[in-house]
């Protein structure tokens, strides 16, 4: 059976330590849910720090995607 995934993604709207901040509330609150997989996906400037104050927790990071625009075509 699939595990249902929750994820989050907060683009640049958030500094190194309001980035912290956010995920350490969240994580107080997110891991007591079970039976879902918990991903939070935070600016880049961030994801080291982020990935640190969850580790041991259920909630795993992943990675904002970058993508070029040029002329109207998406270059990766």
């Amino acid at each position: 059976m699939r595990v249902p995934m929750i994820a989050g993604n907060w683009k640049m709207n958030t500094t190194v330590n309001e980035a912290v901040k956010l995920v350490g509330d969240l994580r107080i609150q997110l891991d007591a849910v079970n039976n879902v997989d918990k991903v939070v996906c935070p600016p880049f400037i961030s994801l080291t720090a982020v990935k640190e104050t969850l580790k041991g927790s259920s909630i795993k990071t992943g990675r904002p995607e970058h993508v070029l625009r040029r002329e109207g075509r998406v270059y990766r």
